[in-house]
């Protein structure tokens, strides 16, 4: 199967400390959605800051390893011309611009497409038939958005760059469950309806490896464990560190 996207054996560190990333690799096949899985600061958001860019705005750096988008090495581009590319990044905590209204997050996001081919659609239609609250709330600040609508808006921003991969980090994180729900229900439509290949970090175990099709554990930032989400998801070892003993990960119906 064709990689979109291949990490191989990066490693990383922040100002002088010891390295974060410790020759981790993983691969994300073209249409995709992979689990990057771990316990707190085991450095799945270094990861994503590595490969898209972003790692030196947070004094960080990537010292050894290559990154490839569509078999080219990206390891030295920025994160805007990454983004151009088509691999955009849904940040941990949203960072939308909470003074923008809903649609001009939206119009802003279509910076991405800078140099790019003409497209034929509003993306903001496709968004808003996605996200039908986000219509409704399009006047609205960002900033006045419950906390499932401001990650509804970060998602639809991130479609708006028109990503063929996109690095989703902790989409579910500080959602109620039945907003963590619908979050993972359009995650799941995205991949299946555009085909957009995904590395998805998400605590949530059980609904990370209900939608994913392969996933990897990583500790102290190597890769400990990897294999089909269906393999991972009958794993002791990731029952017992993520689920507690006893229960089990079902499939999703």
């Amino acid at each position: 199967m064709t990689a979109t996207l291949e990490v191989d054996r990066i490693e990383a560190i922040y100002g002088q400390a010891a390295p974060v990333l410790r020759g981790l690799s993983l691969c994300v096949p073209k249409g995709q959605v992979v689990a990057l899985l771990g316990a707190n600061g085991a450095g799945k958001t270094t990861t994503l800051r590595a490969i898209s860019g972003l790692l030196p705005f947070e004094n960080g750096a990537l010292t050894a390893g290559s990154i490839l988008l569509d078999g080219r090495r990206v390891n030295r581009l920025p994160p805007h011309r990454l983004a151009r590319r088509g691999l955009v990044q849904v940040p941990e905590g949203r960072r939308i611009f909470t003074d923008l209204t809903v649609d001009e997050n939206l119009r802003v996001a279509t910076w991405a497409l800078t140099g790019r081919a003409a497209h034929m659609r509003d993306g903001r239609d496709e968004v808003y038939s996605l996200f039908p609250l986000l219509w409704e709330r399009r006047r609205h600040r960002a900033g006045y958005l419950s906390g499932g609508e401001q990650q509804m808006l970060a998602i639809g921003r991130a479609l708006i760059a028109e990503p063929t991969v996109m690095l989703l980090d902790e989409p579910s994180l500080g959602l109620a469950p039945l907003l963590r729900e619908e979050i993972f229900a359009a995650i799941a439509r995205i991949n299946r309806e555009r085909g957009i290949s995904m590395l998805l970090v998400e605590q949530n175990t059980v609904m990370a490896l209900q939608i994913a099709c392969y996933g990897y554990v990583i500790e102290q930032g190597r890769v400990v464990l990897e294999g089909p989400a269906e393999t991972l998801r009958t794993n002791r070892e990731v029952r017992e560190a993520y689920l507690g003993p006893g229960k089990h990960i079902g499939r999703q119906t």
